[in-house]
């Protein structure tokens, strides 16, 4: 619930693949109030966008009008309704002009844009990133490299608050990949732990990344074999393998 006296001027929903959040916010940008669920978009497929949303607005006390900005993949072609990727080079303020409205509600609900990068030989698409990138504060004016870590972490180039390109990298999901279905789950374990960036064994695979080039293919059995020769423990193969 929100506290009393304090009016709520939207509500904020980040709507991903398996979890929800929504956040009150009141005109001066506080977050008033905040709910978090596993009701991503295969749950909200099956129970039904609206009945979802309106839900957690009612669990808050949200008022019957209160206007809401949806980002993620609320907004993809599998979802509740598509809003059209922005073309880069963009500005990131051409990412809310672009919101698509949902009909049929009774609060008034834009669901953000991702933004997508149509070269023929590098097509890249985000959804979900975009909005994080126009609340980072970047400047105005100059040239910034935005590192977004995560699943599928993104390389953004912002160049006087537009968006003139950027790559995908996923390196989360290879991590998960190569842990659960190769070799290396023999190295790792059934649940390796979180790896933290001043841990040893991740600093040292990420130079030995670096100086191959981006190569490392050939280097990812090395960990299975320090294990079995040099006795490398589970938590260090991991480390290993995310650097």
């Amino acid at each position: 619930m929100n506290p009393a006296g304090n009016a709520p001027a939207v509500a904020a929903v980040d709507w991903g693949t398996t979890r929800m959040r929504v956040w009150l916010i009141d005109g001066q940008g506080k977050v008033l109030a905040e709910r978090r669920g596993d009701d991503g978009l295969i749950t909200a497929q099956q129970k039904g966008f609206s009945t979802i949303l309106e839900g957690h607005l009612a669990a808050m006390g949200a008022p019957a009008a209160l206007p809401v900005i949806i980002c993620g993949m609320a907004g993809s072609r599998q979802g509740w309704l598509e809003a059209p990727y922005v073309t880069v080079p963009a500005p990131l303020s051409a990412i809310l002009a672009g919101a698509a409205s949902v009909p049929g509600q009774s609060h008034d609900i834009r669901i953000v844009p991702g933004l997508a990068q149509r070269l023929t030989d590098a097509p890249d698409v985000m959804r979900g990133e975009e909005t994080q990138l126009a609340g980072a504060g970047l400047p105005a004016k100059g040239r910034q490299l935005v590192c977004m870590p995560g699943t599928h972490s993104k390389w953004v180039l912002v160049e006087d608050g537009t968006v003139t390109g950027f790559g995908t990298w996923p390196t989360g999901e290879l991590f998960s990949v190569l842990a659960a279905h190769s070799i290396l789950r023999h190295s790792l374990g059934e649940q390796p732990k979180p790896v933290t960036s001043d841990n040893p064994f991740f600093r040292r695979w990420c130079e030995t990344a670096l100086a191959d080039g981006g190569d490392v293919t050939s280097r990812l059995f090395s960990i299975r074999a320090a294990g079995l020769l040099q006795d490398l423990k589970a938590d260090d193969a991991a480390a290993c393998l995310s650097g």
